[in-house]
């Protein structure tokens, strides 16, 4: 006779047994998953300390050599593991709110936490791009010559436009 598989880990063989001896869910789906199969190749201390690593804004190859994983089974494991992938996104963002804690206290090391959040989150935290304005006072390049009053009046214009931008002086 053929039983519909349990729908709820309560309704699974001896989840009393397991409940009773203090296990809990994340230990009873390990247990579970490698019931009579080989045990999977890296403990879960190695993928804390690769998610760790990473959140502290390490690169991922890096991380997987430190915890000795292979960068393939990072790889495998951030497709087919949600859990995983949360805890390290987690420790991206737990960096990153310590981070912007020291930069907005002016603790010791700000200056640095600012440039680390520059670089690995170019994205939110990049300085625009600095703008240049070289004019070629040379008429014989150009055909024209600008006065230096002409000169400091650009330059003004400038700066007042990449100020608007969101830019910095």
């Amino acid at each position: 006779m053929n039983r519909p598989p349990a729908s709820t880990p309560s309704e699974l063989p001896g989840e009393g047994a397991a409940q009773a001896r203090g296990e809990d869910s994340a230990e009873r789906i390990a247990k579970k998953r490698h019931a009579g199969g080989r045990p999977p190749k890296y403990s879960t201390a190695q993928w804390a300390q690769v998610a760790a690593d990473i959140g502290l804004g390490m690169p991922v190859k890096y991380a997987c050599v430190r915890a000795g994983v292979p960068l393939e089974s990072y790889q495998k494991k951030q497709q087919n593991d949600p859990e995983f992938f949360q805890s390290v996104e987690k420790a991206k963002a737990d960096h990153l709110h310590n981070a912007l804690q020291i930069i907005s206290t002016d603790l010791p090391g700000h200056v640095g936490m600012r440039w680390l959040l520059e670089r690995r989150h170019a994205a939110d935290f990049h300085k625009p791009a600095e703008v240049q304005l070289n004019v070629q006072t040379d008429v014989h390049n150009h055909g024209f010559m600008l006065t230096p009053e002409l000169q400091a009046q650009l330059a003004g214009i400038a700066r007042k436009h990449f100020t608007k931008a969101g830019g910095r002086n």
